[in-house]
């Protein structure tokens, strides 16, 4: 097994609510992947709450999924407060990350030249 796709599959889900109460711009900027809306940008007032790479889950408790991207793009153009944006949050700073001398890795290059392969592995902060 790959230490790091297991790591990946212990890990929760976690969430975040967003309500905005006032018809100011909430400061997120939002990108298309297929039919998930990505958050790339967000301001620094909600910076605590939503980070880039968070995939927005659902528009006041409709599910961003069933509504399509179309359709939330729309929503959010359209928005009038209370507005309600539930996030899955990306994962951030949640492990450490360890360099692993591995002779069994080297690749054709690594033997060419002569140098040590490293690889990357992922654990949990105690």
């Amino acid at each position: 097994g790959d230490e790091l796709q297991a790591a990946c599959f212990e890990r929760d889900v976690d969430f975040s609510t967003v309500v905005l109460q006032s018809e100011r711009s909430p400061g997120i900027l939002l990108e298309r992947r297929g039919n998930w809306a990505i958050v790339s940008i967000v301001s620094e007032d909600l910076s605590r709450l939503v980070f880039p790479g968070s995939i927005l889950a659902s528009v006041n408790e409709e599910s961003a999924m069933v509504l399509g991207f179309e359709r939330v793009a729309q929503e959010l153009r359209n928005w009038r407060p209370p507005l309600r944006l539930n996030f899955f949050i990306s994962p951030r700073k949640m492990g450490w990350l360890a360099m692993v001398l591995n002779e069994r890795s080297k690749s054709w290059w690594d033997t060419a030249s002569g140098s040590v392969s490293t690889s990357v592995t992922c654990g949990k902060v105690l």
